[in-house]
């Protein structure tokens, strides 16, 4: 089932939906504190996009705490819009890192908003079925 939060939709009715989950998926955002509703046992699965890769400090943590599953799928390169855009000797593909110590304002622009992201979906439909497997 896919469910995405709509204005019209009460905060209870929501929480339900995600409680009854066994998996929430999302790109790392803003939506995935969603996994606030999910129940002891479920898996919260973060997409991380290219050179984003401080998810962990702000979800898997509280998500273990809750005893969740926190997995991550961090994408490659390859995977991003900007692999394409700027190529793979660009220092985004690169060294990601070198962006970042240019501060916030060129990280927001490149990773956050300028990204798309384009899962390999071989790749990853072998981690959801090990995913699946601790489930069952």
């Amino acid at each position: 089932m896919v469910e995405e939060p709509s204005r019209d939709v009460r905060l209870e009715e929501f929480s339900r939906v995600v409680d009854s989950c066994d998996v929430l998926m999302g790109a790392h955002g803003a939506a995935l504190t969603s996994f606030f509703f999910l129940r002891t046992g479920a898996a919260m699965l973060q997409v991380v996009p290219w050179g984003v890769d401080t998810a962990m400090r702000y979800f898997g943590v509280q998500a273990k705490e809750m005893m969740l599953q926190d997995v991550e799928y961090n994408i490659a390169a390859e995977e991003s819009t900007l692999y394409e855009k700027y190529g793979k000797d660009h220092p985004m593909i690169s060294d990601p890192e070198s962006i970042h110590k240019q501060g916030w304002e060129l990280t927001r622009q490149y990773f956050w908003l300028e990204q798309d992201i384009r899962i390999n979906t071989t790749k990853f439909a072998s981690m959801l079925h090990q995913l699946f497997q601790t489930l069952a």
